[in-house]
């Protein structure tokens, strides 16, 4: 049996598009397309995702493109609001309350743990308890907004043909220093570097799994080594590396959605992408020119160690974790000895460094644990062959920790978490083979 989907942008989709771009402008024109978003609750939980999906990519725009946005007390309303939307307006499917429950209860055991033990040794408890709040609320609200809806509506290509934008939009950038804020390193139209690497990762991964994609493979092909070129301009480690692993499970985990002449497609793609590229810097001395290449890339040429840049995050850590290992120091706070404080602070930051130091600095081994617990769970309740999805998902904390942070861009995290648990394109029966 087909199931009938709805159109990917309806107008007033369309709109709300127009109107992030407009938002660009100024900073006024952001904090009021930041408020407008309030409007898109009247479509329930449907336009309450939209929204977040909205705010947070308005939140991640670089500054040489789009004003920033004031209001941000107001974006946090946005997603505090949306996820209450979502958990009120929601009428869940029979065949995926299961999957649901186990979920949400693992995140809310994860959660109430974390919040307990934070008011045990965290110097600032109150902070830790927020943050918590903020990274559990929404990320229950968007598993069960995609279980709710994905029958009838297709998240990844909603997510999918907006990013396409944005990195159309990223492409035009390359030949312009202007858009190049960090170390002359490329950005497109994304804040940072960095950021630009592991959404590009996430994009990725998005396309490999997109439907409209999948009728258009040549398409596919040619976005992502696209992708994987600005990915290298980036000088993104993170993102490169997570793009390569997702590329990689992808292709082993659906051998039967590929076809041979694609994935030699791909392959000789990437290799006439590395061999423009090695002509394009080669000298007289090739072999050491090559060797430069990757050690500019893989060291950014500041250090002697990959890691360097996230060592002395990955050291403080484990400090943290040596003070108190059990149950860590407080969730995603910093950590002072014999300090405790019960302020609310929003401008209060930490550097998370990677999600292992990062669960065993903040909330010990019993939180780590429940964590593992909480991966498990999600690991086992979405299909093999959509493995690259939790890949992508994940992959991308080891260099850059962003799941915890809603503020970010965390949210698309678990779009692709959720869409790896319920994207069930051969049971809805619209899983596509290959269009030649």
């Amino acid at each position: 049996m087909i199931t009938r989907k709805k159109r990917i942008f309806a107008q007033v989709d369309i709109l709300f598009i127009i109107l992030f771009f407009l938002s660009f402008v100024n900073s006024l024109a952001g904090a009021l397309f930041t408020v407008s978003l309030v409007f898109y609750w009247q479509y329930g939980v449907e336009g309450a995702l939209k929204a977040l999906i909205l705010v947070t990519t308005r939140g991640i725009m670089s500054s040489a493109v789009a004003a920033t946005a004031s209001l941000s007390s107001f974006r946090w309303i946005i997603i505090l609001g949306s996820s209450f939307i979502i958990l009120f307006c929601s009428s869940i499917p029979q065949r995926n309350k299961v999957k649901v429950n186990n979920i949400v209860v693992s995140i809310l055991g994860f959660a109430v743990i974390v919040i307990l033990t934070s008011f045990l040794n965290s110097s600032y408890p109150i902070i830790s308890m927020f943050k918590v709040i903020s990274f559990a609320l929404p990320f229950v609200a968007v598993i069960i907004a995609v279980a709710d809806t994905s029958e009838y509506y297709d998240w990844n290509d909603y997510f999918t043909l907006f990013y396409t934008i944005l990195f159309i939009l990223s492409a035009v950038t390359i030949p312009f220093g202007y858009f190049r804020i960090t170390n002359d390193d490329f950005q497109g139209i994304f804040n940072q570097v960095n950021m630009f690497g592991i959404i590009a990762a996430v994009y990725i991964a998005a396309v490999l799994n997109s439907d409209f994609f999948a009728m258009h493979r040549k398409w596919q092909t040619g976005v992502i080594v696209g992708v994987l070129i600005m990915i290298y301009l980036s000088a993104s480690r993170t993102g490169m590396f997570t793009s390569i692993a997702v590329i990689i499970s992808y292709v082993f985990l659906n051998k039967k959605s590929i076809s041979k002449k694609i994935m030699y497609i791909i392959l000789l793609c990437l290799l006439l992408v590395l061999c423009l590229l090695f002509m394009y810097f080669v000298s007289e001395d090739i072999f050491s020119t090559l060797r430069e290449m990757i050690y500019a890339f893989m060291f950014k040429d500041n250090s002697d160690t990959i890691w360097a840049s996230r060592q002395i995050i990955i050291e403080e850590h484990r400090k943290n974790y040596l003070s108190h290992p059990f149950i860590g120091t407080g969730f995603m706070t910093p950590y002072i000895e014999g300090v405790v404080s019960y302020e609310f602070n929003f401008d209060l930051v930490v550097e998370p460094g990677n999600l292992i130091w990062t669960l065993l600095g903040n909330v010990g081994i019993l939180g780590s644990v429940l964590f593992a617990f909480l991966f498990l769970v999600i690991l086992t309740s979405g299909k093999l062959r959509n493995l690259y999805l939790l890949v992508g998902a994940f992959a991308i904390n080891m260099g850059e920790m962003v799941l915890f942070s809603s503020n970010n861009m965390s949210i698309l995290l678990y779009l692709l978490i959720a869409l790896y648990v319920f994207d069930d394109k051969e049971s809805e029966g619209r899983y596509y083979e290959e269009t030649e």
